[in-house]
Order: structure tokens, then C-alpha cells, then sequence
């Protein structure tokens, strides 16, 4: 008799890279790959780095020119008010470049400045009336709505002015920024797998994103270690209720307190204005980033990495 797979048997989704890929490079790109590697990166993760950023100018070209030109005039705008480009050294001109983020006169002048030029911009002719709008919002959601009452009446909502649907917009893409620290959930790439088009654009949002939340120096916001495992173990079909919790984890759990402990420790034997800088510039360690620590520690894991990129 065949035997049946239990409930939540069989292989699970592992988080970050599922695919793998053998080839071969020439020697002098091995060893720049390996001189990258540094600080607990695997050559796997330097390339894929620069895959990435290859991608990235590709889809830049791609990008509709008059947005091009808006965010270059943006970029200018932000120059000419922290005047960066007049210093004659990069170092001095690279940090007088960022005061427009770091400095709050030159910050809210930005702001202002910005603002007067999306409203010197000559607005577009009118495509449709706002009851063309709104009836068409009506007979989209009747013709592919369904599955959410909540969502369509929402849809139909934010359609009436152009500052809810902007409202609307800002905040489904903010809340996307702001836990695009966090992996992707099993329910995400089950989307994901079922539609390649959609995946791709959320593949790219989400590495942008983690590169824009680091350029504009954002904390993510903070996730309690316990709910951390619960999302860790659900994304892995594992129930944290009935399942107890895997040995990786459990370590990780176990960097992460003695992490706190030890950072704790370091603050109390300095000053206390030295022990707040302290404690701004080192965070607490996350639990996916301690999964990721340990990851690497792992021999195995090393060796499999070396495994999946052959070189000569």
C-alpha cells in the first residue's frame, strides 16, 4: 500500500536564494570575487551583488524618460541647496552633499523647494471626466473583483479625488518599505511562483527598497524576537503552537540574547553620552540576521557555496 505524506511533509520553502547555478569564470574574476568577500560574505553573495546592480542600470534605461528628467532636476535641487559641488575635494563634497538629509534649515528648504516645482509643472489635459473615473472604477470591480468586498469597495473609494487614491498609494507602498527588511512571506511567493510578471516587479521593489532604506539611513521598525519566530516558522510551514522550534533557530534565539547582553554590558562601562552613541550605532541583532550569522558560520553551508560556482 502507498504510504501518504503527512500533513506539512515533504521539502520546505527555504528563505533567500532557492536556485542554483554552475558555471565557470576566468581566474582573475574568481579572485576579485574572493578579495570582495569579506566581513562573512560568500563569493555567491558578491556575485549575485553584482548581477543585481547590472539588472538595476538595465531597468534604469527603462525607466520613462520625463521621470528621468524629474528626478535628475530633484537630485539637482538637493545639490545647488547644500552647495557640495563647489568643495574641491570628493570627501568634502560627498558629506556636504548629504546635509540636505542630515541638516534640518537645508532638509525643509529641499521640501520647499521641490514642492514649487511640481506645482511650476504644467498639468496634463484631463483623459476622463471624474464620473468616467469612478464608473470605470465601478466596472473593474465587477468584471475582476470578488474575492474581498472590503478591497472593492476601497478600489472604488480612493477613485473620487486624486488625494485619497494618492493617500492611498503612498500608503500601500510605505508599508511595503518599511518591512522590506523582512524575508518574503510563504503566502508572497506563492503569488510570486503563480504569476513571473508580478514576481519580478516584487523582486526588484524589494531589493530597491532595502538599498533606498539604507542610502536615507531608516531603521526598520522593531519586531519582537517571539513574533519573529512565529513569522519564521509559519513561512516554513511550521505551526509555532504544535511545532516545537528547530535547533537553528533555538541558536539563533540564543546569539540574539547574548548579543543584548553583551552590548548592554558595553554601554554600562561607558560615559553615559559615549553609551548612547554606542547603543545608536550598534542596534540589537535581529533574529533573521542571526539566522543569516549562523548560516554562514556553518561549514556546510560554505562548502556548498563553493559547490554551486565552479571556476577555473
Amino acid at each position: 500500500m502507498k504510504r501518504k505524506r503527512a500533513p506539512g511533509g515533504g521539502r520546505k520553502p527555504r528563505a533567500g536564494p532557492t536556485s542554483s547555478l554552475t558555471f565557470r569564470i576566468p581566474d582573475d574574476l574568481r579572485r576579485e570575487l574572493e578579495q570582495e568577500a569579506t566581513g562573512g560574505a560568500t563569493i555567491s553573495e558578491r556575485l549575485q551583488w553584482h548581477l543585481r546592480r547590472s539588472m538595476n542600470r538595465k531597468r534604469e534605461e527603462e525607466r520613462d524618460p520625463a521621470m528621468q528628467g524629474l528626478l535628475l532636476v530633484i537630485a539637482r535641487l538637493a545639490e545647488n541647496i547644500t552647495s557640495g559641488d563647489f568643495m574641491p575635494d570628493k570627501h568634502s563634497r560627498s558629506y556636504m552633499r548629504s546635509e540636505w538629509r542630515t541638516d534640518l534649515f537645508q532638509f525643509r528648504t529641499f521640501k520647499f523647494a521641490v514642492k514649487k516645482l511640481l506645482d511650476t509643472l504644467e498639468e496634463p489635459p484631463e483623459s476622463m471626466t471624474q464620473a468616467e473615473r469612478e464608473w470605470f472604477a465601478q466596472d473593474a470591480v465587477k468584471t475582476f473583483g470578488g474575492d474581498s468586498p472590503e478591497f472593492d469597495r476601497l478600489f472604488v473609494e480612493v477613485q473620487k479625488s486624486p488625494e485619497a487614491m494618492g493617500a492611498w498609494v503612498f500608503g500601500n507602498l510605505w508599508k511595503r518599505f518599511a518591512h522590506s527588511h523582512l524575508p518574503f512571506a510563504v503566502s508572497e511567493r506563492r503569488m510570486m511562483s503563480l504569476d513571473p510578471v508580478l514576481g519580478r516587479v516584487m523582486e526588484r521593489e524589494y531589493h530597491d527598497f532595502q538599498k533606498a532604506q539604507k542610502a536615507l539611513a531608516l531603521k526598520p521598525e522593531e519586531e519582537d524576537p517571539f513574533e519573529a519566530v512565529k513569522r519564521i516558522m509559519k513561512d516554513r510551514n511550521l505551526d509555532p503552537e504544535s511545532n516545537p522550534m528547530p535547533p537553528d533557530i533555538q541558536e539563533a534565539m540564543k546569539l540574539v540574547i547574548d548579543k543584548v547582553h553583551s552590548r548592554v554590558e558595553r554601554a554600562k562601562s561607558l560615559p553615559p553620552g559615549e553609551a548612547l552613541e554606542f547603543l545608536r550605532l550598534n542596534p540589537p541583532l535581529t533574529l533573521d540576521e542571526a539566522l543569516k550569522l549562523i548560516k554562514l558560520e556553518n561549514p556546510k553551508d560554505k562548502a556548498d557555496d563553493r559547490g554551486h560556482l565552479q571556476a577555473r
